[in-house]
C-alpha cells in the first residue's frame, strides 16, 4: 500500500490546481463573481471537477493578482481539513475501543 504524499500548494504550478483547489483558494462567492455565475454552479463544478479552459484561466488570472495570499489561504484550508479528518478518525477509534 502506498502512502499518498501531501500536495505542496506553495510550489505546485497553478495550471495543475484542480477546480476545487482554484475555487478554495479564491473562495466560492468570489469565484462565482469572476465567472458571472451562482455559488450553486461553483459547487457543482467543484464536485464534478469540470471547468472549461477559458474559465479555469479566469480563476488562475485572479490568483496571480495576489498569488502568495491565495496559496497561503489554500494551504491553511487544506491543513484545517486534514486536522478535522484526523480528529474524526481518532474519535471513531476511541468509540470503537469502548
Amino acid at each position: 500500500m502506498s502512502v499518498k504524499q501531501p500536495v505542496d500548494y506553495r510550489r505546485l504550478p497553478l495550471e495543475l490546481f484542480t477546480v476545487k483547489d482554484l475555487t478554495d483558494a479564491i473562495g466560492v462567492a468570489r469565484s462565482a463573481e469572476i465567472l458571472k455565475t451562482s455559488d450553486r454552479a461553483i459547487y457543482t463544478v467543484r464536485n464534478t471537477n469540470t471547468l472549461s479552459e477559458d474559465r479555469a484561466l479566469q480563476l488562475i488570472r485572479e490568483i496571480k493578482t495576489d498569488e502568495d495570499a491565495f496559496r497561503t489561504r489554500l494551504v491553511i484550508k487544506r491543513n484545517l481539513q486534514k486536522a478535522r479528518a484526523d480528529a474524526k478518525i481518532a474519535r471513531a477509534e476511541t468509540a470503537a475501543q469502548v
